[in-house]
């Protein structure tokens, strides 16, 4: 069972994308400090920071965008032009993006930006692999 993700952003054009994953994995580190203390043991604070990650693996069509009830579903090329703001897609670096994840009837909304995006594709297959490590500010 796919997931039901979308990722939009807030600029003009706005841009939103419905996308096919297969999964979803919410990374939130923590940042505690280590200083170092001379002829001591280290003093550790804590200053209750967090790093939320999110990293989407799903599949997507080779040259073939869709529409699902007025959403586009992206190809490769959108995707890619999406990730990196070219091809009369907005600036993503300067756009907020939310990212909204759909679960048993329940969306959770998060506000991100684009880390990372990997695509691959195995031979003799019509459909690429993607993989998009987005960093958050938490679920919103």
């Amino acid at each position: 069972m796919a997931l039901s993700v979308q990722i939009s952003t807030d600029s003009v054009p706005n841009i939103t994308y419905a996308l096919t994953v297969e999964s979803i994995v919410l990374d939130y580190s923590r940042g505690p400090v280590q200083a170092p203390i001379p002829a001591a043991n280290p003093l550790l604070v804590d200053l209750g920071q967090f790093r939320p990650q999110i990293v989407l693996e799903g599949t997507l069509r080779q040259d073939a965008s869709e529409t699902d009830g007025g959403v586009t579903i992206p190809d490769k090329r959108d995707l890619e032009d999406f990730v990196r703001g070219t091809s009369g897609t907005p600036a993503i670096y300067t756009s907020t993006i939310t990212l909204a994840v759909t679960f048993d009837g329940q969306t959770d909304s998060y506000i991100c930006k684009i880390g990372k995006c990997t695509f691959d594709r195995e031979q003799g297959m019509q459909v690429w692999h993607f993989r998009m490590t987005l960093l958050s500010e938490g679920r919103s």
